[in-house]
């Protein structure tokens, strides 16, 4: 099975558990009206015959607001006062975090997660992803303690020169 013949199979396993009670539709089962409605809205050059899942929250069923998932990406529209945009999967991947604006409407949110998160997977679960993730994480580790390294050294220097101004070495005064 290829990875996008995977990523078909997972959307369509979690997609219902995502949309709490919104419709969903996935890929065979798609609505062509709502498809081509959510990929005008807000999927910008999608078509319709390469969404592989879409949730469906316009208060009307017209597809135009809503997640809309593709091989590559999930397209989002959470109305008129939510947030617009996509989100690679292999972004997710890279960054081990997803946007926040996915999560505006009334998901399933446990069930989001793990689907992106699979298909984040799928796209980029490699073991150099994984080693790049963890280089990452250590150059800023090392970066942070550096920092605090040289916050203490001059912390230190400016105890130091505290206790030669006021006379000795342990930063006692005489009388």
């Amino acid at each position: 099975m290829n990875k996008r013949e995977k990523k078909v199979v997972i959307i369509k396993n979690y997609i219902g558990n995502i949309s709490g009670n919104w419709p969903a539709y996935s890929y065979g089962m798609i609505p062509a009206v709502k498809a081509a409605n959510a990929c005008s809205t807000y999927a910008g050059a999608v078509q319709p015959k390469d969404v592989f899942g879409l949730v469906d929250t316009s208060i009307s069923g017209n597809g135009k607001k809503g997640l809309l998932f593709t091989e590559y990406y999930i397209y989002y529209n959470n109305g008129l006062w939510g947030n617009q945009g996509k989100v690679s999967y292999k972004q997710v991947n890279e960054s081990g975090t997803i946007p926040s604006a996915l999560f505006d409407a009334d998901y399933n949110r446990q069930a989001l997660i793990e689907l992106v998160s699979a298909l984040a997977y799928i796209e980029g679960g490699t073991v150099q992803a994984t080693i790049n993730n963890l280089e990452k994480t250590i150059v800023g580790a090392t970066d942070k303690v550096q920092s605090v390294s040289g916050t203490i050294s001059k912390a230190a220097d400016f105890v130091n020169a505290l206790a030669d101004l006021f006379g000795g070495e342990n930063g006692t005064t005489e009388k």
